[in-house]
């Protein structure tokens, strides 16, 4: 009898650590982070807890389930494993992320990111002055308010033109640098610059009571006697270093009476406009600035009954030579309706305007090319674009005339611009368009070519394509 207590005592004992060993086991699985059984069991459990989950919870926001990379692990790629709750069922997408870097310690320097490098714009293939000079096309230029310092109105007149104009012409006083961003900015655009370089300030009084003819400060003598020569030798030291081909239509119209470089006004006598640019264009020679197009430019004759210098000075007085200038240019304009003797208009026509004072330009300066290099029309009248097409097929038959460069302004009461009406733009357009004129549009200056010459006249915004010549006129 008491040899069984004994033995139920021992069993009862035995009975009892074993399940205390199975208690404390099974508590440190539960517990344990790194357990594979811990993590099934949770498992199932999520997976039986989720079978009650409500109809809001199968709405809510994926969630992100990863745990933080060890050493190891942070040398491979990582898997990222996102479950997302979808009708009360667990859905496992696997996405493998990019290895993570190892963190750096706290006492290494962090590396230096590197400057990156600004994209470098492709170079510009700028035609040599000789192919400028003597081309195998027309130029069809354009002046306008602000180009080249805002294009708004370049796109403008582009669009009324249906084609972009080859050449730019601005006006610069004397009172102002050498501005090679402007030079870079219209070659970039693909058109020859042309500087008409006025000598005197660029803003010059006007109206009633001034005289614009007058400035004892910029007198033919003070340009020959040096007075200039700092400003003229950085023009032409900075003309030089671009290196990128321009016309200089210096001190133009100078037959009028209306400039202070007129020999007609302004304290200056005959003989000095030829001694004054023969010392400004030595000056760019001795500068190296072999880039420069020399345009001389006077005004088509004039005739004013009652005015005190009543005719121009004669062109051939103020010519400076053969080898100190490269062309040679006009400024005329369709100002007004002009009537004959008995009383009948007078044609807007390029010979009315024009062929005298080409006949006298050219016994002037013989072997010379001839550009249009200022021109317009008023509207007043109804005979603007007759005069234009008047302009566009004398330029076609004739060729020793370079083209034509149109005064794209409203001014002096006057809107000279093409886009004054649409049968103007029209004209132009078509003029330009013409094969018998040889016009071109925009150079491609970033087509690799030996020689670049314009490009075929072709729709505002198309391709370009290097101009070969489009009529069979040698």
């Amino acid at each position: 009898m008491v040899e069984n207590s004994r033995l139920r005592f021992r069993e009862t004992v035995v009975f009892l650590v074993l399940c205390s060993l199975f208690t404390g086991v099974a508590v440190f699985v539960w517990t344990s982070p790194d357990s594979s059984v811990a993590k099934v069991v949770r498992s199932v459990g999520t997976t039986v807890g989720t079978a009650s989950t409500t109809q809001t919870t199968a709405a809510a926001a994926p969630r992100p389930v990863a745990a933080a990379p060890t050493k190891a692990a942070a040398a491979r790629p990582v898997t990222v494993v996102t479950r997302t709750i979808v009708e009360h069922t667990v859905v496992v997408h696997d996405v493998t992320a990019p290895a993570a870097a190892a963190p750096a310690h706290h006492t290494t320097a962090p590396a230096s990111t590197p400057t990156p490098t600004a994209p470098k714009a492709p170079a510009l293939v700028i035609p040599k002055k000789a192919a400028l000079v003597s081309p195998s096309f027309r130029y069809d230029g354009v002046s306008t308010p602000e180009a080249p310092y805002d294009w708004k109105d370049l796109e403008i007149f582009s669009s009324a033109a249906k084609t972009a104009p080859n050449l730019l012409s601005w006006y610069v006083g004397w009172d102002k640098p050498y501005d090679p961003t402007v030079v870079a900015a219209t070659w970039a655009r693909g058109m020859l610059p042309m500087i008409t370089w006025e000598p005197r300030p660029t803003v010059t009084p006007t109206g009633p009571g001034t005289d614009a003819g007058v400035n004892p400060d910029y007198t033919l003598e003070s340009i020959i006697d040096g007075s200039h020569d700092a400003y003229i030798r950085q023009w032409a030291q900075a003309a030089a270093a671009q290196d990128y081909p321009l016309v200089l239509r210096f001190a133009h119209e100078m037959n009028g009476n209306w400039f202070p470089w007129s020999e007609q006004t302004n304290g200056n006598s005959a003989g000095q406009y030829v001694a004054a640019w023969r010392h400004v264009h030595d000056i760019f020679v001795a500068a190296g600035a072999t880039n420069v197009i020399w345009l001389w430019s006077p005004n088509i004759d004039t005739w004013c009954g009652t005015c005190i210098n009543t005719h121009s000075t004669p062109m051939a007085e103020l010519y400076p030579g053969a080898s100190y200038v490269d062309w040679v240019g006009l400024t005329g304009y369709y100002r007004k309706v002009v009537t004959n003797p008995d009383g009948s208009i007078k044609p807007a026509t390029f010979a009315n305007t024009f062929s005298s004072s080409v006949t006298e330009l050219e016994a002037a300066a013989p072997g010379k090319r001839v550009l249009l290099s200022e021109i317009g029309a008023t509207e007043v009248g109804g005979q603007k674009e007759s005069w234009m097409q008047s302009v566009f097929a004398a330029v076609a038959a004739d060729p020793n005339l370079l083209g034509l460069v149109w005064f794209d302004h409203s001014f002096d009461g006057n809107d000279w611009r093409i886009e004054s009406s649409p049968a103007a733009s029209d004209a132009w357009a078509a003029g330009v368009a013409d094969s018998g004129g040889d016009y071109g549009s925009a150079f491609d200056v970033t087509a690799p070519v030996k020689a670049p010459q314009a490009v075929v006249t072709s729709p505002v915004g198309s391709a370009a394509v290097v101009f070969r010549r489009r009529s069979g006129r040698p």
